[in-house]
């Protein structure tokens, strides 16, 4: 590999492939999105794009960050909700089992507090 030129900025090859003669490894040829959909090409030296580049992941990252906390929001959001269905579907159940047991027996009634599932009701 000739990076015979690698380094030298006062006499910058301009030139990232070896194959194409003198070369520097930290001259980058970027292909870059404008946010518009169009795209173009960067060729600059590695220390003049990294702080862009950072930039721009720091960016994305912090709308990714806001796209998962607002998931996350909605996650919460969906088992509150679902504790309060619970709540509530726990204050009727007792009504529900004693109203079964008044207009079908003892033989349908809901197992209460203090009475425990048949052994073969399947759970281990």
């Amino acid at each position: 590999m000739n990076f015979s030129a690698a380094f030298q900025c006062a006499k910058c090859p301009q030139n990232g492939n070896p194959e194409l003669g003198p070369a520097c490894p930290c001259w980058w040829e970027t292909i870059q999105d404008d946010g518009q959909g169009r795209q173009r090409v960067v060729r600059a030296c590695a220390w003049v794009q990294l702080p862009h580049f950072l930039i721009h992941f720091a960016r994305t990252n912090t709308s990714a960050a806001a796209a998962v906390e607002s998931t996350r929001n909605e996650i919460v959001e969906g088992f509150v909700e679902l504790g309060r269905t619970v709540r509530e579907t726990a204050a009727f159940l007792p009504n529900l089992g004693a109203e079964k047991q008044r207009l079908r027996g003892p033989s349908t009634a809901l197992p209460g507090s203090n009475q425990r599932p048949p052994a073969d009701s399947g759970s281990e």
